[in-house]
């Protein structure tokens, strides 16, 4: 009994850690994906080449909802938006993301871009930036539940 759960402990044990690693590299790979992307962002009120990203705070959703989901938020410091200026930042990031996943040949199911921002908002004085990667089913059910609460607003 005590050498299967040993058994059972190392096996869990492995998985996350090789879980962990691919966060590492998936978060790697997104955050490249959102300095090219962002900084070529520019809307009245906001140009996305001035965003700091050595001053900003990146934490993986995984945290929270389970190392399967490859989602990251993004919080950079003192930039104070309004809604309209977030939903024009979020198209032109959607955008941005698209054509850096084509040059980096990521496109996915029927050229559709696995980037995606899949929530944004701004708040004092700090603006948040949610981008995940649909790598897996996980992830895929997250930003599917995000929207269904998005509409429900």
């Amino acid at each position: 009994m005590l050498v299967a759960i040993l058994v059972i402990f190392l096996v869990k044990k492995r998985k996350d850690s090789q879980l962990k690693k691919k966060q590492k590299e998936y978060e790697y790979l997104v955050t490249k994906s959102m300095r090219e992307s962002l900084g070529q962002v520019k809307i009245a009120g906001f140009n996305g080449s001035e965003v700091s990203f050595d001053s900003a705070t990146i934490s993986p959703v995984s945290k929270v909802w389970g190392l399967n989901v490859v989602v990251f938020d993004y919080s950079f410091s003192a930039i104070d938006l309004d809604k309209e200026q977030v939903n024009h930042i979020r198209e032109e990031l959607k955008s941005k993301l698209e054509k850096f996943a084509r040059e980096k040949d990521l496109m996915i199911d029927n050229g559709r871009c696995p980037l995606v921002v899949s929530d944004m908002w701004s708040r004092e004085g700090k603006l948040n930036v949610e981008v995940a990667y649909l790598i897996n089913e996980e992830t895929l059910g997250y930003v599917h539940d995000l929207k269904r609460i998005d509409n429900n607003k």
